[in-house]
């Protein structure tokens, strides 16, 4: 039976913080991030965050004079939306934001910067990582020219440029930005601080894809310990429970694993709601370790609960792997058989529409079809010449 344990370990756009971070006050004029998101920032209600921040950027008042006037809530209101688990959100107010501050002070400034580096990070959790590299890579040539090289939005962006690279395959690439990052962040804003803790979980993320665990697991352990003392009930250390978990899978040890992934679903489901991809991915990863444990009938409502509910977008490749998970628990248990093959042909469906509509993804899609089993590969692979040949019919 083939099953992944999907952690947010290779997954690292899902542990990079995004910028901007809420202000005390908004500069030159500007319409002032409320009070009521910068408290929700604090305490980690993401989705409080949001909502507090798009309810002043719905009364922002149009002023030609002042196209800058809500570009301050439009950089916050990109980072919330990534924080609280809606991608897609962040991209419209990251491109929005990026619009306007080009138009008002032109490419080489802080907020330019910040609009590049929120949209990267919104592309990255959409799983659109082809497209996020070169908005990373803009992003730091503006801190780094606008601010300087040790500047920690410089070494925010370098993460995001890892996140990038990692996604796409480039494990070793990834690692050196990544190291990068966190070389910048140890210095400042220095070792207690949650961006520190999130360049742990990167390269930590970098060194477990290139299954080196033990030194992976040190990195994220790391992370944890950090984010524990900062706060027991942030997301930032459900995340860190959750790739301990990962590599306790992942090194044989299910036991240790479910212990952690259910200490990371709790924080998240109280922190960031049901809908939110860090939900989804906790059931499933429970669901696995229950799987491997022998408690096929606890790990099936498990793996179901991880594809309900999905009301916002997520990276389709994940969506991909849980559906097939759920498949191969229904084919070991020898139920369902209906249920299963549909669920593969909806499985299916979603990596061959990848491949279609995505050209610039083609070659992550092709990484994910090495990891299903020969004939369904090669359904994979005729399913998506047949569409292209249709294509070309068609012209």
């Amino acid at each position: 039976m083939q099953v992944a344990i999907i952690g947010l370990a290779p997954m690292a756009a899902n542990a990079q913080p995004s910028l901007l971070a809420p202000i005390e006050q908004a500069s030159g004029g500007r319409m002032m991030v409320p009070r009521a998101a910068q408290e929700a920032f604090a305490s980690g209600d993401y989705q409080d965050e949001l909502a507090a921040v798009e309810r002043s950027l719905a009364i922002c008042p149009p002023n030609p004079r002042r196209k800058d006037l809500c570009l301050e809530l439009l950089i916050v209101a990109a980072a919330a939306a990534n924080r609280a688990g809606r991608p897609d959100k962040g991209e419209i107010h990251a491109r929005r934001a990026a619009v306007i501050a080009t138009d008002a002070f032109g490419d080489m400034h802080q907020d330019t910067g910040a609009a590049y580096h929120n949209l990267a990070s919104a592309l990255n959790r959409l799983g659109r990582s082809a497209e996020a590299e070169p908005w990373a890579r803009r992003a730091i040539a503006v801190f780094s020219r606008t601010l300087g090289e040790s500047d920690p939005y410089t070494g925010l962006a370098y993460d995001n440029l890892g996140t990038s690279l990692l996604a796409q395959g480039r494990s070793e690439e990834a690692r050196t930005a990544y190291r990068h990052s966190l070389a910048i962040l140890r210095r400042n804003p220095g070792e207690r601080n949650s961006a520190t803790a999130s360049a742990y979980n990167s390269v930590g993320s970098a060194l477990h894809a290139q299954g080196r665990m033990v030194e992976a697991e040190a990195y994220y352990r790391r992370a944890l310990a950090i984010n524990r003392a900062i706060d027991e009930h942030r997301p930032e250390t459900a995340l860190g429970y959750n790739n301990v978990g990962s590599i306790r899978a992942a090194l044989g040890r299910p036991g240790e694993a479910h212990q952690y992934f259910r200490l990371a679903l709790d924080i998240s489901r109280r922190r960031l709601g049901e809908p939110h991809p860090d939900v989804r991915r906790g059931y499933n990863n429970i669901g696995l370790a229950l799987l491997a444990l022998g408690r096929p009938v606890q790990a099936e409502a498990f793996l179901r609960r991880s594809l309900a509910e999905r009301s916002v977008p997520e990276d389709q490749v994940e969506v991909i792997e849980r559906q097939l998970n759920l498949a191969d628990l229904w084919d070991g248990l020898g139920r369902h058989p209906r249920e299963a093959f549909e669920m593969r042909a909806l499985a299916l469906a979603s990596l061959v529409r990848r491949l279609e509509t995505a050209p610039t993804q083609r070659d992550a899609a092709e990484r994910q079809l090495a990891k299903f089993d020969f004939h369904f590969a090669n359904q994979v692979t005729a399913a998506w010449k047949l569409a292209r040949l249709s294509r070309e019919l068609r012209r």
